[in-house]
């Protein structure tokens, strides 16, 4: 892992097209209705903060959750 970031829920979200169709084809966010509210909404309603993860090897991603806790160890 190279480096984890906090950004903007909207930098990930962009316009929500991304999160309804993987509603739509998995379900996933489970418990939300693209109709009734926005992703952003979604998110914010369960307290969920965007990190984008970033590695010296090319991975490259992000993760929603309600918090992270980086823990550096020596050697």
């Amino acid at each position: 892992m190279f480096d984890i970031e906090e950004v903007p829920a909207a930098k990930i979200i962009d316009d929500g097209a991304d999160f309804v169709e993987r509603n739509r084809l998995y379900g996933w966010p489970e418990g939300w209705d693209s109709r009734a509210e926005s992703a952003e909404a979604f998110f914010s309603r369960l307290g969920c903060r965007f990190f984008e993860l970033t590695c010296s090897y090319g991975m490259y991603g992000w993760i929603a959750a309600e918090r992270m806790e980086q823990v550096i160890r020596d050697g």
